[in-house]
């Protein structure tokens, strides 16, 4: 530990919310564990204090919201608004401003390090919680208080960033959509083909079988829900071109839990149970819309399948049919389309790239390994 740092434990510096909302109170911002994203301390959306039936935490802006079901997926997220949260997720604060600044209180719940300390001791077996007795042991290296601040404006920055490369990402496919949908209002003729013929689905193979946990990431669904974790798998196997996942390719996961993504991280992987979407007679972005249009409707299938794992068959997928255009019409949404695509893929390689190099810092500098200034060299070497 660096100099005049102190040694201390989590439950000298920090304490939880106890007041509660109960139905029939005013309707305010809620915060569910659904609504926290697993690794990535970031927010997918909120919902409304009306439309839960239980009681609730309050929280105030500032506090840093904390998942205490299944602690292992790291459902960080301090928000700049009050609202109220699910019960299974802690609102934490400082118990001292003057000891501890509230934004490194942050960073010190957002280490990895905090989240396995809690999942170590957690409670229950089907539905694991962490345990605030335990927790409150942890061992927190606490800086003067100049240099927690310090701390938490480079790292927060850093958040800033990210957050603005995701933010940015959602918009140009939400703004290619837009496209899609005028085009398709404008078309001269309302013709359809199957979905099978308007793109090829590849589907990845049995890659994590005697892997040897060096090389490429194996990608399951797994990772595609929640990203890189302790659990990932890595091979030096060689396979195709047409079940890697290049950073920019489409990836359908059609069994489980059914989704569609855009592949932003290095080269990796593809293993059963995911299609790789490549162009046909409809280009890569164009199938990815129809997939995305359709996916409701896949899931409904899926989830009405008497298995373990649902999933849809190759019968559903010769059977749906989608919008397509004639050669010019094509071409000119293309124009219009592969710009946002392209602009797409910058972004979400920039927000990977960032939550890399958060990764890298967060618990170097928390832990005193690592001073500011070097932080700073390597955000702008890595930028």
């Amino acid at each position: 530990m660096t100099e005049k740092w102190e040694s201390t434990t989590f439950g000298q510096v920090a304490q939880r919310r106890t007041t509660t909302w109960s139905p029939g109170d005013l309707d305010c911002i809620y915060i569910g564990l659904e609504h926290i994203i697993p690794y990535e301390l970031r927010l997918l959306g909120s919902g409304v204090s009306g439309a839960v039936s239980s009681t609730k935490t309050k929280f105030q802006a500032g506090d840093i919201l904390f998942g205490k079901l299944r602690p292992y997926f790291q459902k960080v997220v301090r928000p700049h608004f009050s609202g109220v949260c699910s019960t299974d997720i802690w609102a934490l604060h400082p118990n001292d401003t003057s000891r501890i600044d509230p934004g490194f209180l942050h960073w010190v719940v957002a280490d990895p390090a905090f989240s396995d300390f809690a999942n170590s001791a957690e409670t229950g077996t089907r539905m694991p919680r962490a345990s605030w007795p335990w927790v409150s042991t942890y061992e927190v290296a606490l800086p003067p208080i100049v240099e927690q601040r310090r701390i938490a404006e480079v790292l927060s920055a850093l958040d800033d960033r990210i957050e603005s490369a995701a933010r940015l990402e959602t918009i140009l496919g939400e703004v290619a959509l837009a496209e899609y949908s005028m085009a398709l209002a404008d078309r001269a003729e309302g013709t359809s083909i199957s979905l099978v013929d308007a793109v090829s689905l590849i589907n990845g193979g049995a890659y994590t079988k005697d892997a040897d946990g060096t090389g490429r990431m194996v990608i399951r669904i797994k990772e595609l829900n929640s990203g890189p974790s302790e659990t990932t798998v890595y091979s030096t196997i060689s396979v195709p071109d047409n079940k890697t996942a290049y950073p920019g390719d489409v990836l359908f996961a059609w069994s489980g839990s059914l989704g569609v993504w855009r592949w932003y991280r290095d080269e990796a992987i593809v293993n059963q149970h995911i299609f790789k979407v490549l162009p046909k007679k409809h280009p890569v972005w164009l199938g990815w819309i129809h997939i995305l249009d359709e996916l409701d409707r896949f899931q409904d299938i899926a989830a009405g399948k008497a298995t373990t794992m649902g999933h849809i068959t190759k019968d559903h997928l010769e059977r749906t049919m989608v919008p397509t255009f004639s050669a010019d019409e094509l071409q000119v949404l293309s124009s219009r389309v592969e710009p946002l695509w392209d602009a797409q893929l910058q972004a979400g390689r920039e927000m990977h790239t960032l939550q890399a190099v958060r990764a890298q810092l967060l618990p170097a500098l928390v832990s005193g390994e690592l001073r500011v200034a070097a932080a700073e060299e390597i955000v702008e070497a890595a930028t």
